[in-house]
């Protein structure tokens, strides 16, 4: 923080008597300032560890829920003196404590905005003061390693810089040996056990990297194939295999972990990878097919756009777009049935649990998505006719259709407004207001105004109402 030119002005104009007297005044009114004093004479006169002891208690009181929260900035004050005094083993013996004693206040308060920030400040100087501790390079780069798979909250963020420092291949192939030994001991995660198979991952995600840095990228491919095959990893060795270009070989893998079953989650990704693929070859007969099928087993707008989009390019979209649409009425897959234009589906999805029809919901969100107002009063009414559950806004519904049908506009809109009413609340009454007034857009003024005179009239007894409708009235 920059000190204010006139305060400077000030202290530097200040004799070394009057300076200590201040001092003195502060340190007597104010227990920040005594603190931080007491730290820096501990620094200066080479007491290092008493201040780091100083530092652990803090954050074990935190810990132990048994004293205040730490204050984390006042701790970056004090890490920042055991740097200037040279004491970098030190700073890395507290770096633990300061991301577990932050952790822990992080996820008791859900706060991972300024707290996480101050936290992360801290660690940041540790990570810099990394090179000058007496560990070896590739004992400083495992801690850095560790440090980071502890942190479930981000905080390491300054261990980019252990990764962004050269570094001889030897050395990342020290730590790549290390790193093997451990993931070797470590038990293959089962499908449902999440956190070991989040910390086997991470500890991978770091080998393959380090592997790199060491020049061993061969090895990566071996070891991603063996993880794959062991704890159902397949989207990371297609993602490998793509960044090597070796294409081919990722779509294979990325077919073997489907028939494989693979990890729960990975089936998505590796139907995409097959997508990507085949659309990097060309191959836009396929693509459509592929999506095609994922429409087919769960319509939606957005999987209905991507089907569309891969079929313009594979020049059959008409065609596909009608049999959508007769699919969401009838509920009768095309694909497969003469006139089909798209080869099946390779891999195809697997099936679905059974789905209502006609999907009233997705036919008037195709319409209004087009433009077609009298097929959205068409499916509208007609999925209030079956009492068919509609998620899309009515208010929605009639603004699509208000300038071609007013009257049916204002219809949805009376209807929505005459239901809030009824809630009699004064949330409601002011939703209620809201729908009134895009009644406006669709009705001459007089009628409008004359609309609203009797609904104050009708309902006079409910203050509140009246209210929110003299105030809409008043509106230009």
């Amino acid at each position: 923080m920059s000190v204010d030119p006139e305060l400077r002005a000030f202290i530097d104009g200040l004799s070394r008597d009057a300076l200590a007297a201040l001092l003195l005044d502060l340190a007597e009114r104010m227990p920040a300032v005594a603190d931080a004093l007491a730290a820096r004479r501990r620094a200066v006169g080479g007491d290092a560890q008493r201040l780091a002891a100083t530092i652990r208690s803090e954050l074990s009181g935190a810990r132990r829920r048994s004293g205040p929260w730490p204050n984390f900035e006042a701790i970056r004050d004090k890490l920042a003196l055991l740097r200037d005094a040279g004491a970098a083993d030190a700073m890395c013996d507290l770096a633990g404590p300061i991301l577990e004693a932050g952790a822990d206040l992080i996820e008791e308060t859900e706060d991972e905005g300024d707290l996480a920030e101050e936290v992360s400040a801290c660690l940041d100087l540790v990570f810099a003061a990394l090179p000058a501790s007496s560990m070896s390079p590739d004992a400083q780069i495992l801690w850095a390693i560790d440090m980071e798979l502890r942190d479930p909250f981000d905080l390491c963020r300054g261990s980019a810089a252990v990764w962004d420092r050269p570094k001889p291949p030897t050395v990342w192939g020290q730590v790549a040996d290390v790193l093997r030994a451990r993931l070797d001991r470590m038990p293959p995660s089962k499908p449902d056990d999440h956190e070991a198979r989040f910390t086997r991952d991470s500890l991978l995600n770091r080998l393959v990297a380090v592997l790199g840095k060491a020049g061993r990228a061969e090895e990566v491919f071996d070891l991603v194939a063996v993880e794959a095959r062991r704890a159902g990893s397949y989207p990371r060795m297609v993602t490998q295999l793509r960044a090597a270009g070796r294409l081919a070989e990722a779509e294979q893998w990325a077919r073997d972990g489907l028939a494989a079953g693979g990890r729960p989650g990975a089936d998505g990704e590796l139907r995409q990878a097959i997508r990507e693929l085949r659309a990097q070859a060309g191959d836009w007969d396929a693509v459509a097919a592929l999506q095609a099928d994922a429409f087919f087993s769960a319509p939606s707008i957005h999987t209905l756009q991507r089907m569309l989009d891969d079929s313009t390019r594979a020049g059959v979209a008409p065609t596909v777009r009608e049999a959508a649409l007769r699919y969401l009425e009838d509920g009768v897959r095309p694909d497969g049935q003469a006139g089909w234009p798209l080869p099946p589906a390779d891999p195809p999805q697997p099936t679905t649990a059974a789905q209502p029809f006609p999907q009233y919901e997705l036919l008037i969100q195709l319409a209004i998505a087009e433009q077609r107002p009298a097929d959205v009063l068409s499916w509208y009414d007609r999925a209030r006719a079956a009492k068919a559950r509609l998620s899309v806004a009515e208010d929605r519904i009639a603004t699509a259709v208000g300038q071609a049908h007013p009257e049916r506009a204002a219809a949805i809109w009376r209807d929505l407004a005459t239901r809030q009413i009824a809630q009699a609340n004064v949330r409601a009454y002011d939703e209620a207001a809201r729908q009134l007034r895009r009644l406006r857009a669709v009705l001459p003024e007089p009628a409008w105004r004359a609309e609203l005179e009797g609904l104050k009239a009708a309902h006079r007894r409910k203050p509140r109402l009246v209210e929110a409708i003299d105030r809409l009235l008043q509106e230009p």
